[in-house]
């Protein structure tokens, strides 16, 4: 299947990105996760295509940008509609269906219907589950780097990354399936090395 190469894709975030600090953080973030899917592929021996997941990695968190307010930051409320604005915008831009389903399902460890209608989210009321090898991956590598995107944050720090029990005890406040299913994730794909990312990037390790 054909995919857009990184220039393509570095275009579609400077286009989509309504100022500089947006595009740091976001484009930013998106390549620190490729690097971390890409770690975890070499160190699992996973059966997947590299530069697809890499294309996977780099696009898709770009529902962000058209989230942003006014203050530079993206408003809580609104956080959780990224993922379906990015593969709503991908589309558009005539991205390859299996991108946009990586951008619409890598939300939390993925979002069923049931909890949507309960938790009453504005999200339209379909289950938002990854299903395929690459779409575990990245919601999976996503989970292990958090951006800074809200209004509280300070502009100079433009992220952090998370260790998999750090993680794990953030989703277990969303409940215990959500919790089993990342901590299922953790014995699929290990951890990669985020001393050495966080250290790279200069960046905290939580």
């Amino acid at each position: 299947m054909p995919f857009p190469d990184d220039d393509t894709i570095q275009r579609l975030h400077k286009k989509y990105a309504p100022h500089d600090l947006a595009f740091t953080i976001v484009y930013g973030h998106c390549q620190i996760i490729a690097e971390i899917s890409l770690e975890i592929i070499d160190k699992r021996h996973l059966d997947v295509t590299r530069g697809f997941v890499r294309a996977a990695a780099l696009l898709h968190d770009i529902g962000y940008y058209p989230l942003f307010d006014a203050s530079g930051y993206v408003p809580r409320d609104r956080l959780i509609t990224h993922g379906v604005t990015g593969a709503e915008l991908l589309r558009a831009e005539n991205i390859p269906e299996p991108l946009c389903r990586i951008a619409e399902r890598h939300t939390g460890v993925g979002l069923t219907r049931d909890s949507i209608l309960k938790q009453k989210l504005p999200l339209p009321a379909r289950d938002l589950i990854p299903e395929t090898p690459t779409e575990w991956l990245i919601t999976y590598a996503d989970k292990l780097h958090t951006k800074a995107i809200m209004p509280n944050e300070p502009h100079d720090v433009t992220g952090y990354f998370n260790s998999p029990e750090s993680y794990l005890r953030h989703a277990a406040k969303f409940g215990e399936a959500n919790a089993a299913r990342f901590a299922e994730l953790i014995e699929v794909y290990g951890t990669p090395d985020l001393v050495r990312l966080a250290s790279q990037h200069q960046q905290p390790l939580r």
